[in-house]
């Protein structure tokens, strides 16, 4: 360092690479928006194409801005993976006769592909989803999440009743 706020460029250059090195070269991850975007591509790969994957991916959307705005989920916050593939995995069960059997299966498929890839059971993280959705639902005035999703464009997917909490058969 010169003097009183000045640097020369090797002062940068070293400050970068302790900051890079210290971030393991890791400079953004990504959201569970984006992974769920990628398990929706993978879905209609899987036959899912053309059977209400665009209202599976509203749904699961809204399930994701539930479990930002809500208080913390289980004491160790699950990934950004699991928290895609459980949203996905909820919205197929709450669309059960709004979308097509195909469709679910597709997008159920890629929701435990993407947990066993991870190494992590989904069934108790989609019962916690399932929990915040069924609040949300209930709560006077409605958060904002559901006033954003209860539109036309976004599938009304924010009018789905919550599906009474069974256990899971995967």
């Amino acid at each position: 360092m010169k003097g009183c706020n000045s640097f020369t460029a090797c002062d940068v250059v070293h400050t970068e690479k302790l900051l890079l090195n210290a971030l393991q070269f890791e400079l953004a991850s990504a959201t569970p928006l984006q992974l769920l975007h990628a398990l929706l591509a993978h879905a209609r790969a899987d036959g899912g194409s053309g059977h209400g994957v665009g209202a599976l991916g509203h749904a699961a959307a809204y399930i994701l801005e539930l479990a930002l705005c809500s208080p913390p989920l289980p004491s160790t916050p699950p990934s950004a993976a699991m928290l895609a593939a459980a949203a996905l995995a909820l919205a197929a069960r709450l669309l059960q006769g709004r979308v097509s059997a195909a469709g679910r299966a597709a997008a159920t498929r890629a929701a435990l592909g993407l947990a066993a890839a991870v190494g992590q059971p989904l069934p108790s993280l989609v019962e916690t989803l399932a929990a915040l959705h069924a609040r949300a639902q209930a709560s006077v005035p409605a958060p904002h999440a559901r006033v954003k999703f209860s539109t036309p464009l976004r599938a009304r997917v924010a009018l789905l009743p919550p599906r009474p909490s069974t256990r899971w058969l995967w």
